[in-house]
């Protein structure tokens, strides 16, 4: 564009320009996957999680319990993961144990999971998770 108006720019101006924008140099972006795409790419063997909250009247009053949900993208299949009125590390831990189990864990056979950062999904659920053959994609 900038030729058309009988002007020059050095290959350093349009470096700065371009990193000024947050725009990667022209090989580095066509290696890099848009969502879209790793979407279609991957989609039998994407799962993502995430919790719901619900409140349930009780003899104790109004309690409320975490659902952990579990779906998988390309059937569209939903698993509960279990529930819990206060979700820890350690719950969480052992949830993904049930997901993961060999013979019939809802996450056999899948290699990616989304979820957010929530802290209850905590390193060791993550490292649990990667053990199990399964790439944590945190969303930001």
């Amino acid at each position: 564009m900038l030729r058309t108006l009988g002007r020059k720019a050095g290959r350093t101006t349009i470096k700065v320009i371009l990193n000024e924008q947050g725009i990667d140099p022209a090989p580095s972006r066509k290696r890099q996957m848009s969502w879209s795409e790793f979407l279609r790419a991957h989609w039998g063997a994407i799962a993502a999680c995430d919790f719901l909250t619900e409140e349930v009247l009780t003899l104790h009053g109004l309690v409320r319990y975490h659902v952990l949900i579990v779906i998988d993208l390309a059937s569209r299949r939903v698993e509960i993961g279990g529930i819990v009125h206060q979700p820890t590390g350690a719950w969480m831990v052992q949830a993904v144990r049930n997901l993961l189990d060999v013979e019939d864990g809802f996450l056999h056979g899948k290699t990616h999971l989304i979820m957010d950062r929530d802290p209850v999904f905590t390193a060791d659920t993550r490292t649990l998770l990667s053990s199990g053959g399964l790439e944590p994609v945190r969303l930001p």
